[in-house]
């Protein structure tokens, strides 16, 4: 769970390390995913004004190979304003 109190996330860039003993391809150490269509239209949508700031997001992934070998870092989200980085909790 999140909040932006610009009401706006533009991009999640996604942090992965490979678990003990395995590798990762250069390419999916590092994801970014442009977000602002999905976020704007949370943001506008007035059913969900009830939450005001308050988001909760789930990206998924498809990993080719042993999805043991990937471990989550971080994520940061970026809007105007800023940028903001967190620990993924899965």
């Amino acid at each position: 769970m999140g909040y932006s109190t610009a009401r706006e996330v533009t991009q999640a860039t996604f942090t992965f390390s490979a678990a003990a003993g395995q590798t990762l391809q250069p390419t999916a150490s590092q994801i970014t995913v442009a977000v602002d269509t999905l976020f704007g239209s949370w943001f506008q949508n007035s059913t969900n004004n009830a939450y005001g700031s308050q988001f909760v997001f789930t990206q998924p992934f498809s990993v080719q190979g042993d999805v043991n070998a990937v471990t989550p870092q971080m994520i940061t989200l970026t809007n105007r304003r800023g940028t903001v980085t967190a620990p993924i909790t899965q």
